[in-house]
């Protein structure tokens, strides 16, 4: 139970943390079936007099610093270099670290990454400045109601709702000023298109249970998000300028966003410094494989081949040093999910542009399909070792 919960709180997706549990299962002679869904953990015990346990249990951020230190606690135990009692007192140490880098480090790499995000869509400057800034508003505010009110859930149609009302406003002052870029790249923080994917491929891994219902949570999350920005859109419509030709940012900074991406999801994903290395160059690798691939087929061929370069990189690092794949696939998997798409499909239908949004509805659900894909080829072509 120990394990479980706490490889739930790292962000482990369903499929891998049931695999951690039946090796260790078969690992202390204590036969085990497990059922886990993003909001519970059912766990029934076989020797002897048959138990079941079912626990409660609130979806936590991912933390690749602590899965690779589970990792590793689990595998002294399984090689017999721990006795079950220290690894169970190494996995609460664990569990009780604080995070890995300061609070203004966090907050200042959120706010980065989605001014880098806002170049990729292809904005001007001004829309990158709205967007690192108002993250950083974004992440406080997010903060203060964790920590000062129980009303977290408020942040995503708070957010949309402020983000798209400033924007709106700043259109009406501030030449060439897209709001619309602007208030996407504001929220792309948010936007749940990682959840979608491990979703996606959850499913794919007949995980149904754990699958759908993270697939509800992300679309929940889509629609919190839209609605506050209908709310902003509606009453705001007047201060929108009727044409806006936003001034795009020269070649370079696409590059420069590029570079520097990798290294801020590290720090959000909590990474180790040791591991920056590997990540960093998978997701290069994955990134300019998938774009090169989609200027030749499409962007569905384009997600398909990054995201297989991505888990065969992954697999490999596993098998080499036999640590988690997790820790060198995640924050490139991140760089290719649809979540702006599945945003402005949404944003689409607001504006009464249905075409347009059944358009983008479908490119999101065939792009995260080809994510998976990837995925699951990468593991039939290099298995990794470990479960994670």
């Amino acid at each position: 139970m120990q394990t479980a919960t706490l490889l739930h709180q790292l962000g482990a997706p369903s499929h891998r943390l049931e695999r951690v549990i039946g090796r260790l299962a078969r690992v202390i002679e204590e036969p085990v079936d497990v059922l886990y869904t993003p909001t519970s953990l059912l766990l029934s015990f076989e020797s002897g007099s048959q138990r079941t346990v079912l626990k409660r249990i609130e979806p936590g951020d991912t933390d690749l610093g602590k899965l690779y230190e589970v990792d590793e606690a689990l595998e002294y135990l399984e090689d017999g270099k721990a006795s079950l009692a220290e690894t169970s007192a190494r996995l609460t140490a664990i569990s009780q670290q604080g995070a890995r880098y300061p609070l203004w480090l966090i907050l200042l790499s959120a706010a980065d990454v989605s001014g880098c995000v806002t170049v990729f869509l292809g904005a001007g400057i001004r829309e990158v400045l709205f967007a690192t800034l108002m993250v950083g508003v974004i992440q406080a505010w997010g903060i203060w109601l964790r920590r000062i009110t129980p009303q977290e859930n408020l942040l995503e149609v708070t957010a949309g709702f402020f983000c798209a009302a400033i924007a709106l406003a700043l259109s009406a002052v501030i030449p060439a000023f897209d709001d619309r870029i602007a208030t996407l790249g504001s929220l792309i923080i948010l936007v749940p298109g990682l959840n979608f994917t491990v979703a996606m491929t959850e499913l794919a891994n007949r995980h149904f249970s754990s699958g759908v219902a993270r697939l509800a949570w992300a679309a929940v999350v889509f629609l919190a998000l839209a609605c506050g920005v209908a709310m902003a859109w509606r009453l705001g419509a007047e201060l929108r300028p009727a044409e806006v030709n936003s001034i795009r940012l020269p070649g370079w900074a696409y590059f420069v966003a590029l570079f520097i991406s990798p290294f801020l999801l590290a720090i959000l994903f909590q990474a180790r410094r040791s591991e920056w290395s590997i990540i960093v160059v998978v997701a290069w690798a994955g990134f300019i494989s998938s774009a090169t691939a989609a200027g030749w087929k499409g962007s569905e061929f384009g997600a398909l081949v990054g995201a297989l370069v991505i888990g065969l990189a992954g697999n490999l690092y596993a098998r080499w040093l036999d640590r988690p794949a997790l820790v060198a696939t995640m924050p490139g998997i991140l760089l290719l999910v649809p979540g702006s798409l599945g945003y402005r499909s949404l944003t689409a239908f607001i504006e009464q542009e249905g075409l347009a949004g059944l358009e983008f509805a479908f490119g999101t659900v065939l792009i995260a399909i080809s994510i998976v894909g990837g995925l699951l080829v990468s593991n039939l072509l290099a298995p990794p070792r470990r479960s994670l």
